[in-house]
This record gives structure tokens, C-alpha cells and sequence, in this order.
């Protein structure tokens, strides 16, 4: 069964337009070659959800760019005894976050390109749904109008706000502007950039993605404790494990929450 899910499209000059989207599962699983693009921090978790997410895509034609700038890191040992062809490992000198950004699209070899951060989780379905959507639509890139905001260590799960959330990123390599030598909110000003210059796409599509709070990411709690405040919906106590368990079957959600309960995440 066809599955309908509004869209915005935005383009340059032009108000949004609202519409919908007919996807059916497995409809369209090959294709173009994405270029799927990790930067991390060296340690093996939680960096091996998200490898573990990658290698578990239905689109076929992919593959996955980790750059780090730490020599000898915990996560080039797991590549190399995975041995799988699909996912390269590139060390980097020390540089800021969107300089690293740089160095994994120099690398990769595909005409489209995936951002896919090293602490978040994602359905398997994630490059299929977005891929033939941008393939339905004349438009430079797609997003995720929403996506599910997780913050284990404090029980709460929730539907985030609509935006265009940079780290959904799926973008035609030719139109993508380079990020700045900065450590924080390099993405929002590329994609910005991006944004007021093509068409791009928006899709709402929470269960694509799930952002983690999970002690150690880039911004302070405050940050996300916004987030979670201007969420569309947050998941009652109630109705927290059960959510958490429906989320289990195709996420790894349970192990991720273990490392981060026992310590062994970074």
C-alpha cells in the first residue's frame, strides 16, 4: 500500500507550496551511487550504531565516507574487520567540524550525497524513501520536515518541530556549497546557502531518523531542552517503553541505551 506524506517544496523567491507523496516500500531500491558522509569523533561507539544503520539500508547503490582526525582511532579498527567494501575510512589532520565535512565530500564518489552523523540512528529505509523523492521532484535536495528527538537518560522521546533539519541532509553533490572552518552550525550555514539559492524538498518522515542527546554531543543541554519544548509531540511517561520497544524492531535502540547507561559510548 502506498504510503502519502506531505511535502513542502522551497524555492528560491517562491512561497511554499504544500503536497503529498505516494512511497511504497521496496518500489525503487537501486539507483544512483549515495555517498554517505560520517564524521567522527575515533571512538568505536556510538559510532558503530549508526555504521550498523548504514549497512542495513535497502537502497543498494551506496556508500559510506568516515573521516577522522585522530591517528589509530577505536572505529578504523572496526572498518577494516568489517571488510566491507561500501564503507571507506579516511584519517584527516586535526581540523574544525566543517573542515572535516570538506575532506568527506572530497572523498566521496557518488553524485549524491547523505550526511550521516556518527551519534544518531536511522531506519533502513531511510536513503530508499528519501532518494526517490528527490528523483520524483525537480529539486537540488531533500529533508526531513521532522524527525524523533531521543534523550535516554532522560526518558523522554518526542516529535520534534518542523524545519528543515540540516543533519536529513540528501543533496545533489554539484549543488552543494562548502562548509566554513568552523566548529559549530557549519551545516546551518551551508544548508541555508543551499536553500536560498535551489529548490529543495521537505518530507515528513520522523521515524527516517533519530536524534540522540546523549552527554556528550556538541551543544549544551539547554539547546536541546528548546528542542524538545517546541516538539509537535512528546510521548507521554506512559507511553514511553512502549514506544521505545516499537522503535526497537527496526532501531537499535535497546544496545544504544545499555552503552550509554554503562559508560561504554566514547
Amino acid at each position: 500500500m502506498a504510503i502519502a506524506v506531505s511535502t513542502i517544496r522551497l524555492a528560491p523567491a517562491k512561497s511554499p507550496q504544500s503536497g503529498a507523496y505516494s512511497f511504497e516500500a521496496g518500489e525503487r531500491v537501486s539507483g544512483p551511487l549515495i555517498s554517505c558522509l560520517m564524521v567522527t569523533r575515533g571512538g568505536k561507539l556510538p559510532a558503530a550504531f549508526a555504521l550498523d544503520c548504514f549497512r542495513r539500508q535497502s537502497w543498494r547503490n551506496r556508500e559510506l565516507v568516515i573521516v577522522c582526525d585522530v591517528a589509530d582511532s577505536a572505529i578504523e579498527a572496526l572498518v577494516a574487520s568489517l571488510g566491507d567494501p561500501t564503507i571507506r575510512y579516511v584519517e584527516a589532520a586535526p581540523a574544525s567540524l566543517g573542515e572535516l565535512r570538506n575532506i568527506s565530500v572530497a572523498h566521496a564518489r557518488g553524485d549524491f550525497l547523505c550526511q550521516w552523523d556518527d551519534d544518531d540512528l536511522y531506519d533502513a529505509g531511510r536513503l530508499e524513501f528519501m532518494m526517490a523523492a528527490l528523483l520524483s521532484h525537480d529539486v537540488a535536495a531533500v529533508f526531513l520536515k521532522r524527525w524523533l528527538i531521543w534523550w535516554p537518560a532522560r526518558r523522554q522521546l518526542a516529535v520534534s518541530g518542523s524545519r528543515t533539519w540540516e543533519g536529513s541532509m540528501l543533496v545533489g553533490r554539484d549543488v552543494l556549497p562548502a562548509y566554513p572552518a568552523q566548529a559549530l552550525a557549519e551545516d546551518n550555514i551551508t544548508i541555508a546557502r543551499l536553500c536560498s539559492m535551489h529548490a529543495t524538498l521537505l518530507i515528513d518522515r520522523p521515524s527516517l531518523y533519530c536524534y540522540i542527546v546523549h552527554g556528550a554531543n556538541s551543544y549544551e543541554n539547554a539547546h536541546f531542552e528548546t528542542m524538545v519544548s517546541w516538539a509537535s509531540e512528546v510521548i507521554s511517561a506512559d507511553r514511553y517503553d512502549a514506544q521505545i520497544a516499537a522503535l526497537a524492531s527496526s532501531l537499535p535502540m535497546t544496545d544504544y541505551a545499555s552503552h550509554l547507561a554503562d559508560g561504554t559510548a566514547w
